[in-house]
């Protein structure tokens, strides 16, 4: 009963309880961060996204993903602005500052390579490690917001907390 189980995801009303921090590309300083590991970057470029992963001797430990049109980015108002998202990093590189230097290496790459002004990330307010290499990355904390989406469609939206304006 595939069929039935994606069919009854779609019409199942969700809720995103999500942070966004911005970073401004024109102004703000990219801070110098440096992970405790030895490692090298890679930058994959496809259709609707960029992987932007670390290595450490050949193995990809930590990956990182910018999106230029999502759903949930134009729901909440930030369509305007590439997003990073689906960052993971392998748990035995946790802990090592490889996650904010990563995020460090996505801002150069997009302030060398784009005129764009901003970029945005969103993150679960639980997720207090990703918080913290977010914060340390340089991002400005913007606002706490819950959206409910049925369909795909964003029934409504919940401002919670602002910090700054992008």
């Amino acid at each position: 009963m595939p069929g039935l189980k994606k069919l009854y995801h779609k019409l199942k009303l969700r809720r995103i309880d999500t942070l966004i921090y911005t970073f401004n590309l024109r102004t703000d300083i990219i801070p110098v961060v440096q992970p405790k590991t030895a490692l090298t970057t890679e930058i994959t470029k496809g259709p609707a996204q960029m992987l932007f992963a670390a290595k450490v001797n050949g193995m990809i430990v930590s990956k990182n993903y910018t999106y230029e049109k999502k759903l949930l980015s134009r729901q909440l108002g930030y369509a305007q602005m590439p997003l990073i998202g689906g960052c993971s990093t392998v748990d035995a590189y946790r802990g090592q500052g490889i996650y904010p230097y990563m995020l460090t290496q996505i801002l150069q790459w997009y302030k060398d390579n784009t005129t764009l002004p901003h970029i945005a990330i969103f993150v679960a307010p639980d997720n207090i490690s990703s918080i913290k290499g977010i914060e340390k990355s340089g991002f400005t904390f913007i606002e706490h917001v819950t959206i409910y989406r049925l369909l795909g469609l964003c029934i409504y939206k919940k401002v919670h907390a602002g910090g700054g304006s992008v």
